[in-house]
């Protein structure tokens, strides 16, 4: 016996292509497959979120945007005093750290007195033994009467109160509340700082959030103030330090000048004034002495111009245009007169006069212009005495005006130092009250109407994709568990046997072959018709008459393909006997409600004959030759000659004789009809037979030298294996269903 197919072959005419086209088709597959799982995760998990959110607390979250101001105002100069913020990453994360600080939160809690709020400090709650005391003592006193009851349950014991927490213990608590409840951030883009707080009431979460805002701008300006009046205290008290030293040091100034002599008028000191005025009559006399030089020299020398501002020099003019009229009348008398005329004598005479004159007023001037030059150089003399005297006691004075001089510059640096400390105690004093905190409110916090938390919408669609993700997860690890085969060309290339037909699974409570029967053009008529159209014409025309049907584990279908297969061929008109070869667990019978004379041990025993054994079915008129329970040693049975020769006795008699064998793995007695039948089917459950199950059954059959001739698969989902892959027949059993009459 040869498989009807080469498996091999099969198998590659089946796979599916390669590439990304077809791993994205398999991943789609792979989710319609799996769409209940996945869904119904998604759905359950979106029901339980909607649940729990409806099922909590409201949360209310109010909120307040701050913006922390770069522009300052500046009146005054008093940025080194206490600079306004910058607007740098670090100094907006320092003030989300200030919103966030304990203190900040303390004063918020003082300042509302948050200490004796039931959401801060909620009462004690009685224990539940409490609880469970007081519903008994209630319950027992509106049924019985008062009178019937003992004295300890009418009379309600005092409890004591439960020690409150320490004022301390209070205050870290509502602060720790605060703090976890509080929510600032910044988005690093801009220099607005969101403040939010959550709480089960509105109103409180408003009136907190601005509080908090309120808190930290007045924290701001009271920095700010604090920094401005330290500032003016330090000034202050500096100031003072500094008048003293002031006043030290002029006074060292007046005194070293009072002792040195080193008065000053004009800037200067006497002496340096002294010198300066020498100096310029030194020089006016020098002066004085060159002129009075130049005039006696000019005197001598007979120069009439040198003599021009001298007293007496209009006495000379005279005499001299007196001279020059004489002698211009003497040239003139000359000429008409001898030398000896008495008016050339009297002309001569007049002239020696008047020359006499001359010479007598020179001397005279020069006598006087003489006594003028020892003046003058006296003089420049005694000014030069005077200078050199000057000069040395100015020496004297400049040495110790270097020392004046230090002091004056150590009265200078420190009248300077105190001024500019004055400036800015002016300044700071003027400036606090002009201080504005470095940020502004930008909007308050509102009243909120719609609770933040739960949101049951977001909760929902966040329970929808989780549970769609569980849901995968699921439908991911089932296809990672599931161990059946789903498609044909599984099967050929585990087992390298071909699958000869396909048995469609039946949603109806009718026996399969009596649906067969009545519906013979639906798929799964279609299914089994196939298969014995493969039987009959796959064997180079020499069809196999003896078909044994077995499989791996029980409940696989294997029975019911016997019947249905023998029924069909029955039906369209071949000789067909069903020989039910399963000794263990006959149930054949009970199926199609027969009730034969003789059995299949009665026949091999010769108790009965096989016309007399067999049943017909009165629908397709196929024989049935049944077996009953309580068989002893059935294996020994189906392995003898007896079996052997009946099998081949009916090879002739019928068209097709159907084998219906025990399980492989539950018993050995398919063995030794195996080696007798033409043809050996195996039926696979499809998605439900493990594939190691198949696979350990086929290695028993191959032990004992039996050639499987093809497998079935059988209970085919055709719209669920369509999922799977390729080629099968679920795949396209979409585009010719219109074929069948379900």
């Amino acid at each position: 016996m040869r498989p009807v197919l080469d498996g091999q072959a099969v198998s590659s005419s089946l796979e599916e292509p390669q590439g990304e086209g077809a791993q994205l088709s398999s991943t789609l597959r792979f989710l319609r497959r799996r769409l209940g799982i996945i869904a119904g995760g998604g759905l359950l998990a979106m029901g339980l979120a909607g649940l729990v959110a409806y099922n909590l607390t409201p949360q209310y979250t109010a909120r307040s945007l701050l913006m922390i101001d770069a522009r300052q105002i500046h009146v005054t100069d008093v940025q080194s005093v206490l600079s306004g913020l910058t607007a740098e990453n670090a100094v907006l994360r320092t003030e989300l750290d200030v919103l966030n600080s304990p203190v900040l939160m303390r004063n918020v809690a003082d300042y509302l007195d948050l200490y004796s709020h039931p959401y801060f400090n909620p009462p004690p709650e009685p224990s539940r033994w409490a609880k469970w005391r007081d519903e008994g003592r209630e319950f027992l006193m509106s049924v019985f009467p008062a009178e019937m009851l003992p004295r300890w349950v009418k009379e309600k014991e005092v409890v004591e109160e439960l020690d409150p927490l320490d004022p301390e213990s209070v205050r870290r608590r509502v602060v720790d509340l605060l703090l976890r409840s509080t929510h600032t951030d910044n988005d690093g883009r801009s220099y607005t700082i969101k403040v939010s707080f959550t709480s089960p009431d509105p109103e409180l979460s408003a009136e907190i959030v601005n509080n908090i805002v309120e808190q930290y701008l007045y924290d701001q300006l009271s920095a700010k103030r604090d920094a401005t009046r330290a500032a003016n205290e330090w000034l202050l008290e500096r100031l003072d330090e500094l008048g003293v030293e002031v006043r030290e040091a002029e006074l060292a100034v007046r005194n070293y000048r009072e002792e040195h002599g080193l008065i000053e008028s004009r800037g200067e000191t006497v002496s340096e004034q002294q010198l300066a005025e020498i100096n310029a009559r030194l020089v006016e006399a020098q002066v004085e002495r060159s002129q009075a030089e130049a005039r006696l020299s000019a005197a001598r020398n007979g120069n009439p111009e040198g003599l021009r501002d001298v007293e007496g020099a209009t006495i000379l003019s005279s005499l001299r245009a007196e001279e020059t009229i004489l002698r211009r009348r003497e040239a003139e008398m000359a000429s008409r007169y001898g030398p000896q005329h008495p008016e050339m004598l009297q002309l001569r005479a007049e002239r020696n006069e008047i020359q006499a004159k001359l010479r007598e007023e020179t001397g005279r001037i020069i006598q006087s212009l003489s006594v003028a030059v020892q003046e003058a150089v006296a003089k420049e003399e005694a000014l030069v005495e005077a200078l050199n005297g000057l000069r040395r006691s100015t020496s004297t004075n400049q040495r110790a005006e270097v020392e004046l001089n230090e002091l004056i510059r150590q009265a200078e640096s420190v009248g300077a130092l105190y001024a500019n400390f004055l400036r800015r105690y002016r300044e700071t004093s003027e400036q606090e009250g002009l201080l504005r905190a470095d940020a502004r409110v930008v909007s308050t916090a509102e009243v909120p109407s719609v609770p933040s938390f739960p949101r049951p919408t977001l909760m929902m669609g966040a329970g929808a994709v989780l549970g769609l993700l569980m849901g995968l997860l699921v439908a991911a690890i089932m296809e990672l568990v599931d161990r059946g085969y789903r498609l044909s060309a599984q099967v050929e290339k585990e087992t390298g046997v071909a699958v000869l037909g396909v048995e469609p699974l039946l949603r109806t409570r009718l026996e399969p072959s009596t649906y067969a029967l009545c519906k013979p053009y639906s798929a799964f008529s279609e299914g089994v018709q196939g298969l014995r159209m493969t039987l009959q014409f796959g064997n180079a025309g020499d069809p196999h008459r003896i078909i044994m049907i077995t499989s791996s584990v029980p409940s696989e279908g294997k029975t019911s393909l016997c019947m249905t297969l023998g029924r069909i061929a029955a039906k369209s008109g071949a000789r067909t006997l069903l020989v039910e070869a399963d000794m263990r667990r006959p149930r054949m019978l009970h199926r199609l409600k027969l009730r034969p004379k003789g059995y299949l041990t009665d026949v091999l025993d010769g108790t009965y004959r096989l016309e007399e054994a067999v049943v017909e079915d009165r629908f397709s008129g196929m024989h049935i030759l049944a077996s009953r329970h309580g068989v002893p040693s059935p294996l020994e049975r189906l392995a003898s000659r007896r079996m052997a020769s009946f099998l081949e006795s009916v090879r002739h008699r019928y068209d097709l004789v159907i084998v219906d064998t025990p399980p492989i793995m539950a018993v050995a007695d398919a063995g030794p009809l195996a080696k007798i039948a033409d043809a050996v089917l195996f039926v696979v459950r499809w998605g439900h037979t493990p594939r190691e199950t198949v696979k350990a059954a086929l290695r028993r059959l191959a032990i004992v030298d039996v050639e499987v001739t093809g497998i079935v698969l059988s209970q085919v989902d055709l719209r669920r294996q369509a999922t799977y892959g390729y080629g099968d027949y679920g795949y396209h059993y979409d585009q010719y269903k219109n074929y069948y009459a379900d």
